[in-house]
């Protein structure tokens, strides 16, 4: 992946945001240890409570700090939940290059480090402090093993002892706070994976999307992430858009295209048997509710989707 912004700028950002998460950790609820090869680890809400204010800033550095977050209070329907703002300043890298997750020998990686894993990546990359890149955010609900840890130092030709990974289960207050920080990226990997866009098309994007109560681990019945991106997620883009094509595309990147629609996150993981990967057309699960995307070219704003909280009140 070759990167518009020069990679200092992302392993300065990416260190001052780590510090703040150290720096602030008994505030936060977090708690930092080390492995017995030397790798820094973050407990972000395995055995700490963790927090909200912890996940918004999670969500800035999974982006290479390439963005802002700012956490909103809010009332959605009859339950006061707060709200996510993410505006992501270089969506091609920061969002796809970084955010987007990918599959580390079972552990869903996401952040900084995804540069270093990408055999695509930029050979610049190779040339720079690795130590800089080595911070990635793990979605887990233990942590990882030693050998796992090993293999990983590894593939990223880094020492253990640089490596920095944030450990963030999916149901903690800081998890489903960076989930629902994850709005833009929903956008972005559509535009790529499903209607084969170049990311670097897309001008700016910001987000808005509440944050889903601490949940039950996708049991039936229960309210999940991903429920509030598909059913109360807001964005905004501005993109060059091929000539006719914009009603189509806004539309496209709303939820309601998906074959999925008007069914919840947990029972559609319960059909599935419980494989998250078994989800019937996962290609087109990640999208939101609302999508306004204004044509740089010609100023015209398309509108597609809208948020439905009567969808979410019954689990509220």
């Amino acid at each position: 992946m070759m990167t518009e912004v020069p990679f200092g700028k992302i392993a300065e950002g990416c260190s001052r945001i780590w510090n703040d998460l150290i720096g602030k950790q008994e505030e936060l609820g977090l708690c930092l240890s080390r492995s017995r090869d030397g790798v820094s680890l973050l407990d972000c809400g395995i055995a700490v409570p963790g927090s909200r204010e912890a996940g918004c800033l999670i969500t800035e550095l999974v982006q290479g700090s390439l963005s802002s977050a700012e956490l909103l209070p809010g009332k959605a329907a009859e339950c006061f939940l707060p709200s996510v703002s993410v505006e992501s300043y270089s969506p091609s890298d920061g969002v796809y290059g970084m955010q987007v997750a990918r599959n580390q020998d079972g552990i869903m990686l996401s952040g900084p480090m995804r540069m270093l894993l990408e055999k695509e990546t930029d050979p610049a990359a190779g040339k720079c402090d690795r130590s800089g890149f080595a911070l990635a955010v793990l979605q887990t609900d233990t942590f990882p093993a030693d050998e796992w840890m090993r293999k990983l130092a590894r593939d990223i030709a880094c020492e253990p002892c640089r490596m920095k990974l944030l450990l963030v289960p999916m149901a903690s207050e800081a998890g489903c706070t960076q989930i629902a920080g994850r709005m833009n990226e929903n956008v972005i990997y559509t535009l790529v994976r499903c209607l084969r866009m170049d990311p670097s098309c897309v001008e700016s994007i910001r987000g808005i999307s509440p944050v889903c109560p601490v949940y039950g681990r996708s049991e039936t019945g229960t309210l999940c992430p991903d429920d509030l991106l598909h059913y109360a997620a807001k964005v905004e883009l501005t993109m060059k858009v091929p000539e006719g094509e914009g009603g189509r595309i806004a539309a496209q990147l709303c939820f309601s295209s998906s074959s999925s629609y008007g069914k919840m996150f947990a029972d559609l993981l319960q059909e599935a048997g419980g494989d998250f990967y078994r989800i019937p057309d996962l290609m087109n699960m990640n999208k939101v509710a609302e999508i306004a995307l204004k044509d740089s070219v010609t100023d015209r704003v398309f509108h597609a989707g809208k948020t439905e909280w009567e969808r979410l009140e019954p689990y509220l």
